[in-house]
């Protein structure tokens, strides 16, 4: 097995575990982006780690790349994550957080230059979305609260998919885990203060 394709099933595995806590978590006294932003607060010690010379400069000479992470894929695409969480089921979120990539396949072949769309990613694309669709859901009607969640929560699969691809645009320009250090970091703080300002401290 290629290790990038272990590493994918790997992140595949450990994206597919989260979303249970975060449901759980959000089940207590936690407010979305107060708990968002605590989930991240981790990110400091990766940017503590990460820290190196000249890295303000190489932050300001990908800035774009940089400022597209932080509000488009952090701040804006966890806090519709973390909404829509909320707003919904868990059975509910799962079954909408499974169309990831089916919407990133879609997003790379509207966006990307060298992903676009073939027949064997048609099929897989087809099969995909009637093992979602099959799935069902808990059998509840959907009110307001749970259409919005479920709004917020494609909302934030778009956002994410979309800075994903402007990575892969930049990808070689700036360390990986550099990258993620500063995203995680300075995301995570913008999602906090934000949601002190809004919720107040829970």
């Amino acid at each position: 097995m290629k290790k990038g394709l272990l590493y994918a099933i790997l992140a595949s595995i450990l994206w597919a575990i989260v979303n249970p806590f975060i449901k759980q978590g959000l089940s207590y006294d936690f407010t979305p982006m107060n708990f968002a932003g605590i989930r991240f607060s981790v990110g400091i010690l990766l940017f503590a780690y990460t820290w190196h010379k000249g890295m303000w400069q190489e932050i300001k000479q990908h800035k774009k790349l940089f400022l597209n992470l932080i509000f488009i894929n952090m701040f804006m695409g966890y806090t519709a994550f973390y909404f829509g969480v909320d707003f919904v089921s868990g059975a509910i979120s799962s079954i909408i957080m499974g169309m990831t990539p089916l919407i990133n396949v879609l997003l790379a072949h509207l966006l990307a230059s060298d992903d676009k769309l073939n027949g064997h990613k048609i099929v897989s694309l087809i099969v995909g979305l009637l093992l979602i669709v099959g799935m069902g859901s808990d059998g509840k009607p959907l009110d307001w609260k749970g259409i919005t969640g479920i709004v917020l929560l494609l909302l934030s699969i778009v956002f994410q998919g979309y800075s994903a691809i402007s990575v892969s645009e930049e990808k070689g320009k700036v360390n990986p885990i550099f990258l993620n250090a500063v995203q995680m970091f300075f995301g995570g703080v913008l999602i906090y203060v934000v949601g002190l300002s809004t919720e107040g401290y829970h």
